[in-house]
């Protein structure tokens, strides 16, 4: 069996506005301080913008996009695993594909467009007991106000080695 070896991850968001919430805000960035204690994972972040009282996000998915075509195409990677199920990157994976690259995707079912599914390599459905021992116990859940958009497009970007390849291998 082939053995795959991690060498980055990318996680893209957007920089919560404090204006908008100072408890949202101070969570993130004590989340966003975390990551840099993870190995090899770059924090690449977007901005939000409000449209009156709607807060929604702005350059994460042309961020996802260019990335996972530019070191397609650089040949940075054999494999790329994108965390997102949305279907908007289904022309970039498949042009990432053209170029050589492998790509899977993993998204929970409610999330998968059939398109970015069926454009990639291999998908990989996750369930909430797939994350059963991940999440934890005193986590408070808080329904959305209508005031921030959220459509699940955190995305995690890792880069991996495969099959001993002399290439820089990575992993979306």
């Amino acid at each position: 069996m082939a053995t795959r070896k991690l060498t980055r991850i990318y996680y893209y968001n957007v920089q919560r506005d404090p204006d908008r919430g100072k408890q949202a805000f101070e969570d993130q960035q004590k989340f966003l301080t975390a990551l840099k204690d993870i190995p090899n994972l770059e924090v690449r972040l977007g901005v939000s913008k409000s449209r009156g009282e709607i807060t929604v996000e702005k350059g994460v998915d042309i961020m996802i996009a260019t990335d996972i075509l530019k070191y397609a195409w650089n040949n940075s990677y054999d494999v790329a695993i994108l965390v997102s199920g949305d279907g908007d990157f289904s022309y970039a994976v498949q042009s990432a594909k053209d170029s050589g690259a492998q790509i899977e995707v993993a998204a929970f079912p409610s999330n998968l467009l059939s398109e970015l599914a069926n454009s990639a390599d291999y998908t990989k459905i996750l369930t909430v007991p797939y994350f059963k021992y991940l999440w934890t116990k005193n986590r408070r859940y808080k329904k959305n106000n209508g005031n921030h958009r959220h459509n699940g497009k955190k995305r995690h970007y890792s880069h991996s080695n495969q099959n001993g390849s002399h290439k820089t291998n990575k992993s979306f």
